[in-house]
């Protein structure tokens, strides 16, 4: 009998203005903790995306495009994106929308590990709460 194949998921990870050692533990936490939410959720990862960029647009990010590029090669395989934080997206409204929308578009869904957000409008008022908190935080520093 064969095993069905586990669902494959891409993990992002984003650290902006920090010294460089911060940046890359910070990378290396958020990595550990989307294969640790992969495990639990029975998800293969193929890829992981960085970017460790000093106040870059979120969608000129180039971990950011790569991802979405892999997302629409890989359309077939109904991808997992796991990022840590909805924050690590973005902390804008329009740019986190923006980016939500090329996932789908990609055929992909995106998980945290702190709260679902399924591709209905209780997710999306999830996402849209989380970026909202988000958003007020970086605006009061």
């Amino acid at each position: 009998m064969t095993t069905p194949a586990k669902q494959k998921a891409v993990i992002y990870t984003n650290v902006a203005a920090c010294t460089v050692a911060d940046r890359k533990d910070s990378l290396t936490v958020q990595e550990s903790r989307g294969r640790d939410l992969a495990s639990r959720n029975g998800l293969d990862v193929v890829a992981v995306f960085r970017d460790a960029q000093e106040k870059v647009a979120a969608t000129k990010r180039p971990g950011i495009r790569s991802m979405v590029g892999f997302l629409e090669q890989h359309r077939a395989d109904n991808l997992v994106v796991l990022v840590d934080d909805i924050a690590r997206l973005s902390r804008r409204m329009k740019t986190r929308l923006e980016l939500r929308a090329a996932i789908t578009e990609a055929g992909a869904t995106l998980m945290l590990p702190s709260a679902p957000l399924d591709n209905d409008p209780t997710g999306a008022l999830i996402g849209n709460l989380l970026t909202s908190v988000a958003e007020c935080e970086d605006a009061h520093g």
